[in-house]
């Protein structure tokens, strides 16, 4: 006799999602999980919808998104992030949502950068503004956009300065045969092997120029 179980699959659900841990996850089949395990009930593809149309039409505008502990809010966002980095998931959202369909010619899903950016992952010394610019640079670096010289330049040095001798010893001997901008690259999954964090402090100058890069 069959049991409930041979009849039904239940999909693995990822019941909560951790902004820090985004980067270090393969995105792609990150994107296509979120996807295919996300429930579109009337009233999220209402809020999907609102910030579809704000995105399309060029609209400024920031949001607020507000539930209880457990509520869905991190995975709504990071449904979010799925649909405006991945073409072929914004299709799939179009072909059964009418109310998103009409956007698809001003939306461009793959030219957007959905930035996670976890407060609970730096210091309370980090200024928010600084939060942002290593979380941007972070999902570039994810993408293998490497830093203008000067920007890695500062990076090594504030490693070199505030890092202990031992670690910055092993590091550079680990990389000893990598140019500086790939020992910036480089760094921050060295510093996850030894569940370690760095945040570099980030001119607005060297910043501009790493986005327009």
């Amino acid at each position: 006799m069959k049991k409930i179980k041979d009849l039904i699959e239940i999909p693995e659900i990822e019941t909560v999602i951790k902004i820090n841990e985004l980067y270090d996850y393969d995105q792609k089949s990150l994107q296509d999980k979120i996807y295919n395990t996300f429930i579109l009930t009337e009233e999220v593809l209402f809020g999907v919808s609102i910030l579809i149309k704000k995105i399309a039409q060029k609209q400024n505008a920031g949001f607020i998104v507000k539930g209880s502990y457990g509520s869905g809010k991190s995975h709504f966002l990071a449904y979010m992030a799925a649909i405006s980095e991945n073409v072929k998931l914004f299709r799939n959202l179009t072909s059964i949502s009418s109310e998103i369909a009409p956007f698809q010619k001003d939306f461009f899903p793959g030219e957007i950068l959905a930035v996670p950016v976890s407060l609970t992952s730096y210091p309370q010394n980090i200024s928010l503004e600084n939060a942002v610019f290593d979380s941007i640079r972070k999902k570039l670096a994810s993408k293998g956009i490497t830093f203008p010289s000067s920007i890695s330049n500062k990076i090594i040095e504030d490693f070199r300065t505030f890092v202990s001798k031992d670690l910055t010893q092993e590091f550079f001997e680990t990389y000893a045969d990598k140019t500086v901008d790939e020992q910036a690259l480089r760094l921050r999954e060295f510093l996850i092997a030894k569940n370690l964090s760095f945040t570099p402090i980030i001119s607005r100058d060297d910043f501009y120029l790493l986005i327009q890069k």
